[in-house]
């Protein structure tokens, strides 16, 4: 087994990965997720694969992927209870 860094190229064998996991949502919490439809995630993985703030990793076995991770920072603004990214910690 191999785990990778994936690339935009991979955005649709990880939206058809997605669709297990999305379905399995879908099945415990139809009130909260809609249900598998890779045609509509390809598009969200690739844009999510050229975000500098994602890093998305891959398993595979050979020429089969096995499962992925992803792993995205967000950046926050400043707000009325917290320090936001762009404040220093003091």
């Amino acid at each position: 087994m191999r785990i990778r860094i994936a690339t935009v190229n991979d955005a649709t064998v990880i939206a058809t990965l997605g669709a297990s996991i999305q379905q399995l949502h879908h099945e415990m919490r139809p009130d909260w997720f809609k249900p598998a439809d890779e045609s509509q995630t390809v598009e969200m993985y690739r844009e999510m694969l050229t975000n500098p703030a994602a890093t998305v990793y891959i398993a595979e076995d050979g020429h089969d992927a096995l499962g992925f991770v992803a792993a995205v920072v967000h950046q926050r603004a400043r707000y009325p209870i917290g320090l936001g990214a762009d404040s220093s910690r003091s």
